[in-house]
């Protein structure tokens, strides 16, 4: 009988959590970008170099319909109602059939201002918690993913 009182409690507590991060979410003014357009433009950073669709297909393990999509997205994003494409695609140099993306500079600035507006978020959500708390916190999540097939 404590348990489904304790999971009613819990239950509560995780919609109050779950209002509390899209109130942060909302407070938030970093670029809007979907966790695989934030992905492409994380490899193409940490890379540092152009990579071939090839390259990149191995890497975030999406299908050629689905990456070229994204880079679309890419390319075609704006920033102040003005285009400013976080990614540049041009010619091989060694095979002219086929196509390299690098990351502009608008990228990796946007991109910056992803990763810090989420540190920011990160820091206001884990302040309550102490080193303990949150390696207890760590394990429970990962065990809630993992029951998730995750």
């Amino acid at each position: 009988m404590k348990s489904n009182k304790l999971k009613k409690e819990l239950s509560g507590n995780i919609d109050a959590l779950v209002a509390g991060l899209a109130k942060l979410a909302n407070a938030n003014t970093e670029p809007l970008l979907n966790i695989t357009e934030e992905a492409l433009l994380r490899l193409l950073l940490e890379k540092g170099h152009s990579l071939s669709i090839e390259e990149i297909k191995k890497t975030v393990k999406l299908d050629a319909f689905q990456i070229s999509r994204v880079l679309k997205a890419l390319e075609d994003y704006r920033r102040e109602k003005k285009k400013s494409p976080l990614i540049k695609r041009s010619i091989d140099p060694h095979d002219k059939r086929h196509r390299r993306v690098s990351i502009t500079a608008i990228g990796k600035q946007v991109l910056k201002e992803k990763l810090d507006g989420r540190a920011r978020r990160l820091e206001v959500l884990f302040a309550p918690l102490n080193e303990d708390n949150l390696i207890i916190l760590n394990e429970l999540v990962k065990k809630m993913e993992n029951g998730l097939g995750g």
